[in-house]
């Protein structure tokens, strides 16, 4: 039985063909698996190609079989890997076609724009900005830019999700303010572009400093297209930070970490910036270091390895989680937030009384459900605070008589 530490393979709680996929896929990668990659007795080839889907590795795992690192499978599995990831080279193409054109019209308004994840991790790691998986385009730019972008991006075709010209200047202005991020959509096109503004002293993805971010940032070249990213570290900590938000429910995640991990000196901040309210960086680090050490021979992360205590308690409890779910249907937003509020320590997040009241400002502040209330209507900002807590109230109780319709019938 291969070990793991002080574990088998037996104690994972994953499937035949997940296993497999993990094993196949960091292989691929050059990761040294601890797990096998070979099929065992019981493998189902249908649960194989659903899992390498849902943990979009649908062309690594093509790659693989095709230059021979791995046993072929049968011709007709060959055939649905091929079509499907065709299928997803073509809209990276597309995108890839669209994003040119996008920098193009950014760098002539003079809009000083990061893309992050996407093509330009791929490029950055794999040296191909196709190496991995990706349907949208995440850009990060600066927050008083954001209506010159929406501005740009109006002119190339695309429409704003909540921002179209039914909504008036109040909630627009509402809404550019607290949005998390802006979604450009063109109709007929397969993909889309999200639009990070960034906001106070950080860059909002992971606790960086703007200006630190930029100066660091680096512009890799491909093909005549541009892909202006961020440096290396700063890149590995904002996807070890999302990919822990995410419980780290896709194996492609935790393979890009791994390789970044593997050639970077991360230099984490001795606490977060005021202004941020996300995840602790330290335990994110700590649960990612248990994660990737169940599954992978990683040495450059012994160093990462929590000591015993109170934070091997908690990174223990979280990869177990993160565990669960890369062998489950996806992450469970609801059981997540409760992990993260009780295992990792989240009162290192909040410095002060400003930083926890703005971390319960969600509860006062609208949403885009409140302000769908007052569609076609343009009310001053004050009247959508004051009529929150009697929208929430409607809300609830209307699904209170939903659910009681659903038991009557």
């Amino acid at each position: 039985m291969t070990k793991m530490g002080s574990l088998t393979i037996t104690d994972l709680p994953m499937n035949r063909e997940t296993l497999s996929l993990t094993g196949l896929c960091a292989k691929e990668r050059g990761i040294v698996a601890a797990l096998p990659s070979t099929v065992v007795p019981g493998f189902r080839w249908d649960r194989f190609l659903d899992a390498a889907s849902r943990h979009k590795v649908t062309g690594l795992v093509h790659q693989a079989f095709s230059s021979g690192h791995a046993p072929a499978p049968t011709r007709d599995v060959l055939v649905q890997l091929k079509r499907e990831a065709a299928s997803k080279v073509a809209v990276k193409a597309l995108l890839l076609a669209e994003w040119k054109r996008v920098d193009e019209a950014l760098q002539a308004a003079s809009i000083r724009v990061l893309m992050v994840k996407g093509p330009a991790l791929a490029l950055q790691l794999y040296g191909a900005p196709c190496a991995r998986e990706f349907r949208d385009i995440d850009l990060m730019v600066d927050a008083g830019a954001v209506e010159r972008v929406i501005e740009v991006f109006t002119s190339l075709g695309y429409e704003t999700l909540y921002l179209d010209s039914a909504v008036g200047t109040t909630k627009r202005k509402f809404l550019i303010a607290t949005l998390r991020h802006i979604v450009f959509k063109k109709k007929g096109f397969p993909a889309f572009f999200e639009v990070h503004g960034m906001k106070g002293a950080d860059i909002g993805l992971a606790p960086i400093g703007i200006e630190e971010a930029f100066v660091r940032s680096e512009r890799l070249y491909f093909e005549g297209m541009s892909f202006p990213t961020l440096g290396r570290d700063d890149h590995a900590l904002l996807v070890l930070l999302h990919g822990a938000y995410h419980s780290w429910c896709t194996l492609q995640w935790v393979l890009d970490a791994s390789v970044l991990l593997e050639n970077v000196s991360l230099q984490l901040l001795p606490e977060p910036n005021k202004t941020w309210f996300g995840l602790d960086p330290q335990y994110v680090l700590d649960s990612f270091a248990l994660l990737a050490r169940r599954l992978f021979s990683l040495p450059a992360l012994d160093s990462l390895y929590p000591p015993e205590g109170p934070r091997m308690r908690k990174a223990t409890a979280f990869s177990e989680y993160a565990l669960a779910q890369l062998a489950g249907d996806g992450a469970d937003p609801t059981n997540y937030m409760a992990i993260i509020e009780s295992k990792i320590a989240q009162s290192r997040l909040y410095r002060g009384f400003i930083p926890k009241l703005r971390s319960w400002s969600w509860i006062v502040t609208p949403n885009c459900n409140d302000i769908e209330a007052f569609r076609g209507a343009d009310p001053p900002l004050i009247v959508y605070y004051l009529a929150r807590p009697l929208l929430v109230l409607a809300r609830i109780a209307g699904r209170l008589a939903d659910r009681k319709r659903v038991r009557k019938t």
